[in-house]
């Protein structure tokens, strides 16, 4: 795991060394073991530009995890002419390193980076589709003239650009491509507009005019002065034909543990200390699970909760649970207002841009405390949207519901409206009647995604900017190439494309990678995402006899079934608690306040000082998202225009 960064200059002009450095120093939390450097440049006795090829510069931060002695980077084929940094891990590098060998080729180290490198040459970009794991890696081809940029399939590892006629800058972070430019770069007011609807920013948009993410499971290639963005990678479009059949539910449930536990399997390999982040909830419990059936070796693992604030924001009873029932050396950490507020610069900093997740900061400790006795840890995201873990899906109940009201002549859907107001008085009868005016895919469209500020609200927050922008739903476009799954297969379609690279990966890398510790994500192993995306939906949530109610993960359950505590299995579904509401009229409100209506925040004239002294009113019951969005924004503003905090 480490943190890369470079420029290629297609003038040829000289780079400098010192701000390669530069650069290279503002990801030093990614990768403190070691730093390395190359430069392409060809100059003669006089410093004089020799030829008319590019100039390359490539930077690397080391976390040193696998091969300690011998990764060094930037690292290169036998002959020097193929140069790569690469951020990440390959799982599957000692199979593929065989089968290299076999085509002839020769190694000089035991590092999976040496194995991208003779796969690209082997390959060519296609070599991205033999790699299982996660990544983001530059290669310079110099012989051929060829800069190759690539991201992991589901996005776990970020990879940022800024590029122009002159010359190409990337980086694993944000803050070494501010290094490169001239100047400082305006705020991307549509970034910020996106901001403020799903409180973090869908790629390629980042709150930087001109600097933009790498979508996942895409690579770039530059040659000959062209410059082309290609997709490799996709979750597949159409169901598995015989999972559809009704094949024997039993087959399913083996297959995806032999899956799930080959994903863990792999994610096991490390030349140090490794644990893992146990909520307490199935996802982690899970991992752990599997990984007491694949190890020998006592297991760590690390929980946090909130201090003071009461059983609702404390969890770490259940992680207990799972600590004692599999033997784990495990560790917890309690953190407190004054902890959740004196993290929040640094928070905002190691993000590189504002995301108002409040999960975020508890995550931030928790991976301090682990850095403390391991260098990997391996968590539970993905789980959730790969098999519909949310109370979210389950309402395509009223969505099929609704679909039936929708087809009712339109006289009758007015007088039950009537009938409704004037007497039912029923929530679930008036959203039925708004999705049949609305029109079903509309309301499929604009619904069940993160609201922060409605389209009417961000026009009363951002009066003088709202006529130039556009909702631009990301999520739209991902829901649209696939109208014809389930309406649960396109909810999960969406939230793997945007809400999971975009913000749940993101803050998992960004947190973890600011204590320099490497996480693993053994629910997003390519090849298992690719099966539980062509499963039926019954495997995924089904009608509960028992309960009387749906169940959720319903696959996961099946497999977990007498492997881990009931207890873990009955628990209902809920995301990290952090106490944000309880503190909003409370110890938040001075630092709102004072930051939110100063001069200084409003004296850019984006914000209307009337709206936000409504939302710190909090009559409306999203005040206090509403008022967390503004203020990481607001944090976000001090820290990265004033440098103020740059470690």
């Amino acid at each position: 795991m480490c943190g890369i960064c470079g420029i290629i200059n297609f003038k040829g002009e000289s780079i400098s060394q010192n701000l390669i450095q530069q650069m290279n120093n503002t990801l030093i939390h990614r990768g403190p073991d070691d730093e390395g450097y190359y430069f392409s440049q060809r100059l003669g006795s006089s410093g004089q530009r020799i030829g008319d090829r590019p100039s390359v510069a490539l930077a690397h931060r080391r976390l040193s995890i696998i091969d300690l002695d011998t990764g060094h980077q930037p690292m290169s084929n036998e002959d020097g002419t193929v140069w790569i940094v690469f951020n990440g891990e390959i799982y599957n590098f000692i199979e593929l390193r065989e089968k290299l060998i076999k085509k002839g080729h020769q190694f000089r180290t035991k590092s999976d980076t040496e194995v991208i490198i003779h796969a690209y040459e082997e390959y060519g970009t296609d070599c991205l589709k033999y790699l299982n794991g996660m990544f983001a890696f530059a290669i310079w081809d110099n012989k051929r003239q060829v800069f190759f940029l690539a991201r992991d399939r589901l996005g776990i590892k970020p990879l940022y650009y800024y590029f122009d006629r002159k010359q190409l800058v990337f980086g694993s972070e944000i803050k070494a491509i501010l290094k490169a430019l001239p100047y400082f770069p305006r705020i991307d007011v549509q970034g910020l507009w996106d901001y403020l609807f799903f409180r973090y920013i869908p790629a390629p948009l980042t709150i930087f005019e001109g600097i933009k993410k790498l979508l996942p499971g895409h690579f770039m290639k530059i040659s000959n002065n062209s410059f082309k963005i290609s997709q490799y990678w996709d979750l597949p479009h159409e169901k598995d034909s015989m999972m559809m059949d009704q094949i024997c539910e039993c087959k399913l449930i083996k297959q995806f543990q032999l899956l799930f536990d080959n994903s863990v399997h792999r994610r096991l390999m490390s030349d140090v200390p490794l644990g893992v982040l146990l909520s307490g909830g199935l996802d982690s419990t899970a991992v752990v699970a599997s990984l007491s059936r694949n190890t020998t070796e006592n297991l760590k693992t690390f929980s946090v909760a909130f201090k003071e604030e009461g059983p609702d924001y404390d969890e770490t009873h259940y992680a207990r649970v799972v600590s004692k029932h599999f033997k784990t050396d495990h560790y917890e950490i309690k953190i407190g207002f004054k902890e959740f507020l004196d993290a929040l610069p640094k928070y905002v900093w190691y993000m590189d841009e504002p995301m108002s997740d409040p999960a975020s900061i508890p995550l931030y400790y928790v991976s301090q405390l682990a850095s403390e006795h391991v260098k990997v840890v391996l968590s539970g995201e993905g789980g959730d949207e790969l098999l519909a873990g949310y109370k979210y899906y389950l309402v395509y109940k009223g969505y099929n519901r609704a679909r039936l009201v929708s087809s009712l002549p339109h006289c009758v859907r007015k007088i039950l409206d009537l009938l409704n107001r004037e007497f039912l008085k029923s929530s679930r009868i008036y959203r039925y009647l708004r999705i049949a005016e609305q029109g079903l895919n509309t309301y499929l469209l604009h619904t069940y995604t993160y609201n922060v500020f409605s389209e009417d609200a961000k026009k009363d927050l951002c009066p003088n900017f709202y006529q130039v922008l556009s909702s631009n739903r990301i999520s739209d476009y991902y829901i649209k190439q696939v109208l014809d799954f389930d309406i649960i297969d396109q909810m999960l379609y969406r939230d793997i494309k945007v809400w999971l690279p975009d913000d749940l990966l993101l803050k998992a890398d960004k947190m973890t990678m600011a204590n320099s510790l490497e996480l693993r994500v053994p629910f997003l192993d390519h090849e298992l995402a690719e099966f539980t995306a062509k499963l039926p939906v019954s495997m995924k949530v089904r009608w509960d006899q028992h309960s009387k109610n749906y169940c959720t993960k319903y696959i996961l359950r099946k497999y977990l079934q007498g492997k881990v505590p009931q207890i873990i299995l009955e628990r209902p579904k809920r995301g990290f608690p952090v106490p944000l509401k309880k503190w909003f009229s409370k110890q938040l409100k001075p630092v709102y306040n004072d930051i939110l209506l100063s001069s200084e925040f409003l004296s850019d004239g984006i914000f209307n000082k009337k709206f936000i002294k409504n939302i710190l009113s909090g009559q409306d019951s999203n005040a206090f998202n509403q008022a967390w969005a503004l203020l990481i924004f607001a944090i976000w503003k001090t820290v990265f225009k004033k440098e103020t905090y740059a470690l």
